[in-house]
């Protein structure tokens, strides 16, 4: 039986493209340490507020072969499985994924998807489909679509709706200078309407600190959640806690702790730890003495390293109270035939670049306002239909805009 520790280490988290969920594999540290430090459960509690506490409401257990991520189990707060998740890889890739959930004793299936991919092993489509009583029935289709730097861009969501698939929603992606990304939002296709979107805020180091998700209710950015990102001396994430916005004010919601395991490459006997802020080296025999009094896996890492100016063009951070702000211009008219203008409604916030884009995310036209309030947009030659209007000023804004 494998005896799991919880190590206040590094974990670099594998994202799969699959559809909004993470599949978590080894940390690979190829090339800068012996070692993979691999994440073995997840444990999460939920905020009490009649006595101010966190009690356990479930947990997520991963179990791996070869050091490759086969089957996830998540219990609930009884401690029973309450489902289970099977992982088929094909040359290094999820091709397949098979989810079972737990109902009165019984083991039945829930959610199948399968993934295509292209030469550069990039999701290009994802099918869901989900079990109904007596057989499977399809569910979602999301085709994606990556930028120059194989980075997410923009994937489209596709239901099965009297029999036929119909497009429903789009997700755009943001990154800034230097890749982050820090914004994720979703409208819909028919109308453009936003639904939802994550702002993300990170520490110099390029570590996530904050995610805010917002959605658009009452034709308003209205906050929702707010997620906090803990990391030890190694820069590893263990601890993450949610807040709810209620009545005003960001109120505790949740906890999740990270527990790991390592496993050294073949023939490895040294490995480095972080000692009150200096990097040791140390043998594997004396790893976990180092661990019991609170040295963690890897270098030691300075979240507030490599500070440098917001870049030109970027989001930048996310304000600290995390209320959705008010655009600080207009566009009119919307919908528009061949121009479109943008007026400025705040001079404390005057633009500082406009980009017109497709949902692919195409830049179509890129704008430099200088001093101007009043900015005029031409969308002669446009095709009719909805577009994105881009605009950054003290922060990153973004609407809809349709051409007739």
């Amino acid at each position: 039986m494998r005896v799991f520790k919880k190590v206040n280490g590094n974990s670099r988290w594998v994202v799969l493209l699959i559809i909004s969920m993470l599949i978590l594999s080894p940390d690979q540290l190829s090339g800068q340490q012996p070692f993979h430090l691999v994440p073995d459960s997840i444990l999460t509690y939920i905020y009490i507020r009649e006595d101010n506490s966190m009690q356990f409401s479930g947990a997520t257990y991963n179990y791996y072969s070869d050091r490759i991520i086969d089957s996830t189990v998540t219990t609930g707060i009884d401690r029973k499985v309450a489902n289970k998740t099977i992982y088929s890889w094909s040359e290094g890739v999820v091709d397949e994924l098979n989810t079972y959930k737990v109902v009165d004793g019984s083991i039945i299936p829930d959610i199948h998807k399968v993934f295509t991919y292209d030469p550069w092993n990039l999701v290009q489509e994802e099918f869901v489909e989900r079990w109904y009583s007596d057989r499977w029935m399809n569910l979602n289709l999301f085709k994606y679509t990556y930028d120059e730097n194989s980075r997410l861009k923009v994937y489209n969501r596709e239901i099965w709706r009297n029999s036929t698939w119909s497009d429903y929603s789009a997700d755009s992606l943001f990154y800034d200078t230097k890749g982050l990304l820090t914004e994720r939002s979703a409208r819909l296709k028919e109308t453009g309407q936003y639904i939802t979107r994550i702002l993300y805020q990170y520490h110099p180091s390029g570590h996530k600190k904050l995610q805010v998700r917002q959605d658009y209710i009452n034709n308003q950015w209205t906050n929702i959640t707010q997620t906090t990102f803990f990391y030890n001396d190694c820069g590893t994430q263990n601890v993450s806690v949610t807040d709810k916005w209620i009545d005003g004010t960001w109120q505790p919601y949740s906890r999740s702790e990270i527990y790991y395991h390592i496993e050294p490459d073949p023939g490895v006997r040294r490995v480095t730890v972080c000692h009150k802020g200096t990097t040791l080296s140390v043998r594997l025999k004396e790893l976990a003495a180092h661990l019991s009094h609170g040295d963690c896996i890897g270098g030691c890492v300075d979240l507030n390293a490599g500070v440098r100016p917001r870049p030109s063009g970027s989001s930048g951070d996310i304000p600290d109270n995390q209320i959705a702000r008010k655009q600080p211009f207009v566009v009119f008219p919307n919908p528009a035939t061949e121009y479109l203008t943008l007026r400025v409604t705040d001079s404390a916030c005057p633009p500082a670049g406009i980009e017109l884009m497709d949902y692919a995310g195409r830049i179509i036209r890129s704008i430099r306002p200088g001093d101007q309030t009043e900015i005029t947009i031409n969308l002669t030659g446009l095709q009719s239909g909805n577009y994105i209007l881009r605009v950054t000023a003290d922060s990153l804004y973004s609407t809809v805009i349709s051409k007739q």
